[in-house]
Order: C-alpha cells, then structure tokens, then sequence
C-alpha cells in the first residue's frame, strides 16, 4: 500500500506541473488567436478556435427551501484524499 500511495503522490505531482504548463500554453493560444480572421486557426492537422458558451445554474441560497427539498437531487461519489502527514 505504501508504495502505491506514493506512486500515486509522484503521478500526481507530475500531473499538477503539466496542467499548469497546458493552462498556460492555452492562454497563449487564446492570446494569439486573436490575430486571426474569425479568431480561428486551421491547418493540416488542426483546427483551434473560441466558442463562447453558456451554462446555467442556481443556487441553494437562490431557492425557496420548500423547492429545494422537493427538487434537489443528491448524487453519491466517492473521493480519494491523499495527505501529507504534518
């Protein structure tokens, strides 16, 4: 077990650096896109543009309580926490 968490902690340690290296290459590709017609860019290979979306929510401070109870859904899921101790 031991090995495995941390194996775990080494993987994702290596995944945090390459989230924050591709967030930083897509602010600089969103950046750039804005030299091109349409703010899209194709070649061969790929196609790379912005769409703009919405999404809608609300929230439980936004609510009756009596709707809320009647039409909130609870959904159950599991969470894996791997800690340093201190």
């Amino acid at each position: 077990m031991e090995e495995l968490v941390q194996q775990y902690k080494h993987y994702k340690k290596e995944m945090d650096n390459i989230v924050k290296k591709m967030e930083k290459t897509k602010q600089k590709i969103k950046i750039k896109l804005n030299d091109y017609p349409e703010k899209k860019f194709e070649n061969e290979e790929n196609i790379v543009y912005l769409k703009s979306m919405n999404r809608t929510s609300i929230s439980k401070k936004d609510v009756p309580v009596d709707l809320w109870e009647q039409y909130s859904v609870i959904t159950k899921y599991d969470t894996l926490y791997v800690k340093d101790r201190k």
